[in-house]
């Protein structure tokens, strides 16, 4: 089967990486799919025979890896690193959620005091407003305006 030159490549840069890490196309396969950024996985089987050359992999799936491999070059043991990457995932979720739970009651605060001013202001009693004048008695009030 005749592949892109830079599936070739591609090829011997996981290759390479399999063999320094100690890790199977099985365990990149989990590893992969516990990573939350990762959706094109590609099954154990067919990179087991993408690297026999057997078959070629989508852009999609041979993106996702080699950014995968270049992210991680040294991740250590398969189950201490899908571990690891499920602990972030579950700290980061954590956070979002916490975040977001606070953000609601800041607009539940805002929104409650919206209410109680509205509301202030619709059971506050009204103070006619008739100018200058105001407040003062009526004989000053003439005096003034030259009676």
């Amino acid at each position: 089967m005749t592949d892109a030159p830079n599936q070739n490549n591609d090829r011997r840069t996981v290759a390479a990486w399999l063999r320094v890490n100690h890790w199977t196309p099985d365990d990149l396969n989990r590893a992969m799919r516990a990573h939350p950024g990762i959706n094109n996985a590609p099954t154990a089987s067919t990179l087991c025979r993408w690297l026999a050359r057997e078959v070629a992999l989508r852009r999609c799936p041979l993106r996702d890896m080699m950014g995968f491999i270049a992210r991680y070059p040294e991740p250590g043991e398969v189950e201490s690193f899908i571990g690891g990457i499920g602990d972030r995932f579950r700290q980061q979720i954590a956070s979002r959620d916490e975040q977001i739970l606070a953000r609601k009651l800041d607009v539940e605060r805002q929104r409650e005091k919206w209410r109680r001013d509205n509301l202030a202001q619709e059971w506050a009693p009204r103070v006619r407003d008739s100018g200058p004048l105001a407040g003062l008695d009526k004989s000053t009030v003439q005096a003034l305006r030259g009676y």
